[in-house]
């Protein structure tokens, strides 16, 4: 059997039932199994299977709530219905939780109300009626196949609908972007920033629909306003975050100009867009890779990161970083779907330990 990614929670906007229904069953299982702990099984009122929903009974979700909520995400293309079923059951459980403070039950209620994170993503259900499920002759974007790479390891089995991307670099949306493909064909979308005016404005056009949050900005320290960005395609960037060979490389001996663009930290950007969760985050902005991720709100769960590397002692610190954030570096490279005669980016990717392969 191929290679598979399991999502097992925290799983963003899907039309797929089983991914669906595999979500609220994991949440029963957890709150079931942390009670269980705590309190005599007969005390709890709460009975749930790790195999069969239907089985999922108990003070705080019933077998009608839940099976509504799937019968209404599933069949309905109208955001709206889905997010009001998706509302009512998330009170529900604050109800439930709240009702059991001061009783034997107070357990149920700590871990309900610690627990019903899991199914925010259930708020924001967008099914896609154009979502294509059969793609047939795909075009990809990215500049080393990253996009096809992302897909076929992670995304295919099956076609992963509405997801979340951010791509910090977007360039002008079209040439080599990362993320035109998802949209594209599989409905999905996110933020994407891209400090270059030139660009910016080109990626505006291109991009710009109720799917994405565009942010033309650079990203910065918390209490910085603007940096300096110098160049205007691919490789350029901030001059004191680049090696001082990308400079010999790209900038020796030519003419480039250097302007002054708006910036602030990658955390505030995401949370103003209202990005509650990402399934893969691109990462590429010619050495400053480290210092987005400083600046990152890790309360906001990214399951994949494709970094650029090849910035020397800034790779450690960036790898130890996401090793205390619970990444792990991909047992695949993704520099292999790079076409040969392509010019191909030193990318790495990161898994978050709790999204894990399965054959």
């Amino acid at each position: 059997m191929s290679t598979r990614y399991v999502r097992k929670s925290l799983i963003s906007s899907t039309c797929n039932l089983s991914l669906v229904t595999e979500v609220v069953r994991t949440f029963c299982y957890e709150v079931h199994s942390n009670t269980k702990k705590r309190i005599n099984k007969t005390t709890t009122r709460w009975e749930c299977s790790q195999h069969r929903i239907r089985s999922c009974k108990g003070a705080v979700v019933t077998d009608p709530q839940v099976e509504n909520l799937l019968a209404v995400t599933i069949h309905s293309h109208d955001a709206d219905v889905a997010r009001v079923q998706a509302n009512k059951l998330r009170e529900h459980l604050k109800t439930k939780a709240a009702t059991t403070r001061g009783t034997p039950g107070q357990s149920i209620s700590d871990t309900t109300l610690s627990t019903t994170s899991k199914l925010l993503f259930l708020s924001d259900i967008i099914l896609i009626s154009g979502c294509k499920r059969k793609i047939r002759k795909p075009k990809y974007y990215s500049q080393s196949q990253e996009d096809q790479a992302l897909f076929l390891n992670y995304f295919n089995s099956p076609p992963i609908c509405g997801g979340t991307y951010v791509e910090i670099g977007a360039l002008d949306g079209i040439k080599y972007s990362n993320t035109k493909f998802f949209e594209d064909n599989l409905g999905w979308g996110g933020v994407l920033i891209e400090a270059q005016p030139e660009n910016a404005k080109k990626l505006r056009r291109n991009r710009s629909s109720a799917n994405n949050y565009i942010i033309s900005e650079a990203v910065c320290p918390d209490g910085q306003h603007y940096v300096n960005f110098t160049g205007t395609n691919a490789v350029g960037g901030i001059p004191d975050q680049m090696t001082n060979q990308h400079k010999k490389h790209f900038f020796s001996g030519k003419r480039t100009q250097t302007i002054q663009v708006p910036c602030r930290p990658i955390g505030r950007m995401l949370k103003e867009s209202g990005v509650r969760a990402v399934d893969f985050f691109i990462l590429d902005v010619e050495g400053a890779e480290l210092m987005v991720l400083e600046t990152m709100d890790w309360s906001i769960p990214v399951k994949v990161f494709v970094v650029e590397m090849g910035r020397g002692d800034k790779d450690k610190q960036l790898i130890d970083l996401l090793q205390r954030k619970g990444y792990k570096k991909s047992l695949w490279n993704i520099r292999g779907f790079c076409l040969e005669g392509r010019d191909c980016t030193n990318n790495q990717v990161f898994e978050h330990q709790n999204y894990v392969y399965t054959s």
